[in-house]
């Protein structure tokens, strides 16, 4: 019998309504805080004390609160956000009827014949320079993405030719329609 090929990757697990609030209560504190930095920019080229006595008599106290508490927030939910953004390691393995994806509290079983699109994604820093890193999203029929990096960027041909094997499925490269980090599930 045949031994399924198996590959390393790193998957992320999120829950969608509290990866979103965290990202919007993070937008919300920068938000504030930027708020107060417009507030502030008269003040900006002024010596301490000036910029101080403008802060006291300028600035209105709901904003000074909305602003303290942000920044504290931040303090909090930057952590969170970063550590929901964690990928973790798991294993990718193609049987003859569905995909396995195996790790610690993760078991994702994809049936073949659901499989819609693959987008593969060689993925680029800031400033366009290759990350070495492919990404993989599967989308389903009933429109369920589930997104990976392949660990090892040597194994992308291999596993790119299991992909291909598979039947009745597009892969696409390099979408601008794929889904990405922010946005899996």
């Amino acid at each position: 019998m045949n031994e399924p090929k198996q590959f390393e990757i790193a998957i992320r697990r999120r829950i969608p309504l509290v990866s979103n609030l965290i990202y919007a209560v993070l937008i919300f504190f920068l938000a504030i805080l930027f708020i107060l930095y417009l507030v502030m920019i008269p003040a900006k080229n002024t010596p301490g004390e000036m910029a101080t006595a403008y802060y006291i008599l300028v600035v209105p106290e709901p904003l000074k609160v909305l602003s303290i508490y942000s920044g504290f927030g931040l303090l909090i939910v930057v952590p969170l956000y970063f550590s929901a953004r964690l990928h973790k390691p798991a294993t990718l393995s193609f049987h003859p009827n569905h995909l396995l994806i195996e790790g610690k509290k993760i078991d994702l079983n994809i049936p073949i014949k659901k499989i819609d699109q693959v987008f593969c994604n060689d993925l680029y820093n800031l400033f366009r320079k290759p990350k070495y890193i492919l990404q993989f999203a599967i989308r389903q029929k009933n429109r369920v993405t589930t997104t990976f990096r392949l660990k090892h960027y040597e194994e992308g041909y291999q596993i790119l030719k299991e992909l291909n094997e598979l039947q009745n499925i597009k892969i696409s490269f390099y979408e601008d329609d794929m889904i990405g980090d922010h946005q899996d599930e």
